[in-house]
Parts: structure tokens; C-alpha cells; sequence
């Protein structure tokens, strides 16, 4: 698992620095959809139900915020309220997380607008129970289940412990190097790249 590490973003036209965690695997997944902009169900849906899909995708965002976050503390509600919330710091902010973990790396012309996330000096505070409850108990969408019951195949072990125990950096790592490569070639599999596969559209 990382250590803690620092995210920065600009709010209210002010640099300010969020304290952010590597988090269990089903803490980082709780709530994400079956289906994702760019993604080949995506395309057929109508256009309804594609806004409900990004939606959907940007209330995972806001939520995965609030719960990877551990200072300042924030909810929800906070990034993504009537009053604004955190406006743009929000994007930065998600875009920034997932560049730590190993998940997505921002494109060339983001990195040139954000500052790349850093260790912390010192650990955070504790997750908040509601973090970790109910996330860890849920059974993720058929897409990612197949994904999980995968890479624990080839680890050769539960897919309750990576669900539970394996960081979201460890599940990526471990995806990139057992599974990506095979997924490439497969003539059924458009792509074996994460994101793709289980992930957000590409910037």
C-alpha cells in the first residue's frame, strides 16, 4: 500500500493541499457503474440514459473523494453543493488521485496544469467507518466482478481478500502485469487497458 500522499488543487483562487490514502480495493470501486463513457454499451445506449450514465460516473467521482480524502474531511455533499462546492478543485483533485494510484496518467497538457501528488510528511487521520462500511460488504457491478474474480484466479487467492485487504494500487499493479498483456491479444477484448476495461473515459 502507498503511503499517505498529498493532492493539490486550486480553490476559491487559492493553492490548497488534501491529505489522500491508498485504499482498500472496494473502498476505491464502491459504487461504480456497469457501464462507462466509452465504453462499447455506452455507444448504444439513448441519450438519456447516457447522461445518466456520466451522471452516475461523476456522483462515483464525488463520492470517492469524500472517502479517500482524509484531510481536511470532507462529504459529498461538500464536493459537490449548491453553492459550488469545490468547483474545478474537484476534477483536479480526481484526476490527481487516480494519477497516484497507478490507475490513469493524465494527459500531457494536464500534467503540465497539475502538480504531481507527493508523499505526505505524515500519516493522515483514520478512515472514516463509513468509508469502509458498507463498501467492503458489496458485491461490485457483473463487469468488475468478473474482473476481481480474474485477477484473484491468477493470485491464487479469495476474491474477498483482494476485495478487502489488496490496496487499489496493489489491484492495479497486479492487473498491469498478469492480465493487461493477455487482454491485448484476445481478438474478442477491444482493449486490455484498465481504464477500458472497468474504467472512466479516456481524457
Amino acid at each position: 500500500m502507498l503511503p499517505d500522499f498529498i493532492l493539490s488543487a486550486w480553490w476559491e483562487g487559492e493553492p490548497m493541499e488534501f491529505v489522500a490514502r491508498d485504499v482498500p480495493t472496494g473502498v476505491f470501486f464502491y459504487g461504480f457503474q456497469d457501464s462507462f463513457p466509452g465504453a462499447a454499451c455506452y455507444a448504444e445506449k439513448n441519450r438519456a440514459e447516457q447522461g445518466g450514465i456520466v451522471r452516475g460516473m461523476e456522483a462515483w467521482a464525488d463520492d470517492l473523494l469524500a472517502r479517500v480524502i482524509v484531510d481536511p474531511v470532507l462529504t459529498p455533499e461538500m464536493i459537490r453543493g449548491p453553492d459550488g462546492g469545490l468547483g474545478s478543485a474537484r476534477d483536479e483533485l480526481a484526476i490527481a488521485y487516480l494519477w497516484a494510484v497507478g490507475y490513469d496518467e493524465p494527459a500531457a497538457k494536464q500534467q503540465e496544469i497539475l502538480v504531481r501528488p507527493m508523499p505526505a510528511a505524515a500519516p493522515g487521520p483514520p478512515l472514516r467507518p463509513w468509508a469502509l462500511m458498507p463498501a467492503l460488504a458489496t458485491v461490485p457491478a457483473p463487469t468488475l466482478k468478473s474482473a476481481l474474480r480474474e485477477i484473484a484466479t491468477r493470485a491464487r487467492t479469495s476474491p474477498h481478500v483482494v476485495w478487502t485487504q489488496w490496496s487499489t494500487s496493489e489491484f492495479i499493479f497486479d492487473w498491469r502485469v498478469l492480465l493487461e498483456e493477455n487482454l491485448k491479444k484476445r481478438a474478442s477484448t477491444a482493449t486490455g487497458n484498465l481504464r477500458d476495461v472497468i474504467g472512466l473515459e479516456a481524457g
